[in-house]
């Protein structure tokens, strides 16, 4: 008999897409924690499927409890980031104050995108590296408050995205929208701080 993160997963996805579609699902993470919001247990699975986005045909769906169960590409990232994709995308819906980052201009904010560019990727073009965003995300719940740098670079026939900030960066060669670089980065800063 199937688990209850599983019924609740296919329960999702046929809603999401078509009733009768037969999603196989493999179990990739799972694990009871107490942090301090409010998920209590959680599973992400795997799924192949010509679903969603044309390019894309592997998915994880999260189910965490209790909250909302969503699906994403896997953009080659491993369970825990999509775990901080998804309870980050949580957050800013539901419960961080978010807004354009005081301070730096941006460019300075360019100058940090390059200093990293420049020590991840050797040889890259740093005039090719563009700022898509920059924002400032409060949680007084459990006191974070981070701002990130959302960019990307193309090198070598990839797009690579990254986040400036605290913590001072992320680096990864996928195809995604600035906004899931942002959650990664922000459900990275806090997971990092206990936030999970």
């Amino acid at each position: 008999m199937a688990s209850s993160p599983e019924r609740r997963a296919l329960r999702y996805l046929r809603l999401e897409f078509q009733p009768q579609r037969d999603f196989r699902l493999v179990r990739v993470k799972s694990w009871r924690r107490s942090g301090a919001l409010w998920w209590r247990r959680s599973a992400i699975f795997r799924f192949d499927s010509d679903v969603g986005e044309r390019s894309t045909k592997a998915y994880y769906v999260v189910v965490p409890t209790p909250g909302a169960t969503n699906y994403y590409p896997e953009w080659g990232l491993t369970p825990e980031q999509v775990w901080n994709v998804h309870m980050a995308t949580e957050l800013l819906l539901y419960g961080m104050a978010v807004s354009r980052a005081p301070g730096p201009s941006d460019a300075e904010h360019l100058a940090q995108a390059r200093a990293l560019v420049r020590s991840e990727l050797p040889g890259a073009e740093l005039a090719r590296v563009t700022l898509d965003q920059v924002t400032h995300v409060t949680d007084r719940r459990v006191g974070i408050e981070a701002r990130s740098i959302v960019g990307h670079v193309d090198h070598g026939g990839v797009r690579r995205w990254f986040g400036v900030g605290d913590p001072p960066h992320l680096l990864f060669g996928v195809e995604v929208h600035p906004d899931a670089v942002e959650c990664l980065h922000f459900g990275t800063v806090y997971a990092a701080r206990g936030g999970d």
